[in-house]
């Protein structure tokens, strides 16, 4: 191991200068060479203020890495110096190719502020945003997110996911890598497809034809469409609706609408969506669709009647929730409803935000979450009357092999 201060490399116990590059005269030798890092060699920095306060650079500045940039680098925790020859900055980049885990679809909301919802994946690619609460086309913005990570995401400074001193929520789903060519349908589509999560991610062109595969083993209970050169409204398909010819839009708080045939239905290995659609299939078009399938102690889709009690319905789900989204769907004038375990990790779970709408969180006390499913405490009309869709889904699967059982709320 080598160390240096202020690109000066430290003398080794006979006095001779360090030199990385080369391998001689190191500070410290007899390091254990196996492992899953070898055999790169890694360089940080580490910066101390004049408080003796230390901040690590792993080399997620890019300063670190040698690339040109504008930014002031006497700033506190930039790194000043490239790495020697042949070493990398220690950060995920440069490690061994891992996709377990990386975040395929993220849904980025400010809390605080009237900003879009925007949604992103790794099948459209980075940069490339769709809103859930407007019919706006695809837009391209390099400061929105600019990597999927493990478990996360990178964002630029684009005000609607990164605004300083405001609040902000993210919701991933994991996919698997960037989509491959999947012929299952008449339509051929791009699929990245987590089979064992129940979701999956396809983009396709719009044609003449009526099916595109979706990539997972059993049919989804819960279909989200959108047109992304076109602006257009976002197509919705629920299990809990009247039927396939039903459907509902993402983007408005409206009930749920005939179509007067078949909108979309699903089966083990296809979507079929209406030819003569333009939300769904106009030929020459581009178009993503967000699937996902029902996996028992993970996920469900399902449906109640609500009794305009505050001591409302209580739902099984089989497992804790972590995210809980909903819409009434006799009501034209109901919101969607989106709740999560992170903005209220104890009950009751009131923070609100509106898929269908940009609007800041709000409070209402509306549900509580327990440890096999949720409860309605209000007789408010967007939980409590008529009929409830909801998708819901566990942060972990409720036991099994290796995993823990969900804790009681």
């Amino acid at each position: 191991m080598w160390a240096a201060k202020n690109n000066t490399w430290f003398n080794d116990a006979d006095g001779s200068a360090g030199n990385p590059t080369a391998g001689t005269f190191p500070l410290l030798t007899g390091i254990a060479s196996s492992g899953p890092l070898n055999p790169a060699k890694w360089a940080m920095s580490l910066y101390f203020n004049d408080n003796h306060a230390a901040t690590f650079n792993f080399g997620q500045w890019r300063y670190f890495d040698g690339g040109t940039t504008t930014l002031d680098t006497t700033a506190d925790g930039y790194f000043k110096y490239t790495p020697p020859t042949d070493f990398l900055a220690f950060h995920q980049d440069n490690l061994a190719a891992n996709t377990a885990g990386i975040t395929g679809f993220s849904w980025i909301k400010n809390r605080d502020a009237a900003d879009d919802h925007i949604l992103e994946d790794r099948v459209r690619g980075i940069y490339k945003y769709l809103i859930s609460n407007d019919t706006d086309i695809e837009v391209t913005n390099t400061n929105s997110v600019q990597r999927f990570l493990q478990q996360g995401v990178q964002v630029g400074n684009m005000d609607a996911v990164n605004t300083s001193a405001e609040s902000f929520v993210l919701w991933n789903w994991v996919a698997n890598g960037t989509g491959t060519t999947n012929t299952e349908g008449t339509i051929t589509s791009t699929v990245s497809a987590n089979t064992t999560a129940g979701f999956s991610i396809a983009t396709y062109t719009g044609s003449s034809n009526t099916t595109f595969g979706h990539g997972l083993s059993t049919a989804p209970k819960l279909v989200m469409i959108k047109r992304r050169d076109v602006a257009a409204q976002w197509a919705v398909w629920h299990t809990s609706l009247t039927s396939t010819q039903y459907y509902l839009n993402l983007d408005d708080a409206g009930a749920e609408a005939d179509y007067g045939s078949t909108f979309i239905s699903t089966s083990s290995t296809l979507v079929t969506i209406d030819a003569s659609s333009s939300l769904l299939n106009n030929t020459g078009d581009t178009y993503v669709c967000y699937c996902w399938a029902e996996v028992e102690g993970y996920s469900k889709f399902g449906s109640y009647e609500g009794n305009t009690n505050n001591d409302g319905p209580c739902i099984y789900l089989g497992f804790k929730p972590s995210i809980l989204i909903w819409k009434n769907i006799d009501s034209g004038s109901t919101s969607w409803r989106i709740l999560d375990n992170k903005r209220n990790p104890y009950n009751p779970v009131n923070h609100r935000l509106f898929p269908n709408d940009s609007g800041v969180e709000s409070d209402n006390s509306s549900i509580d979450f327990t440890a096999n499913g949720f409860r309605v405490i209000t007789n408010s009309s967007d939980v409590n009357t008529n009929t409830i869709v909801y998708a819901a889904w566990a942060e972990n699967p409720f036991g099994g092999s290796g995993v823990a059982q969900a804790k009681a709320r």
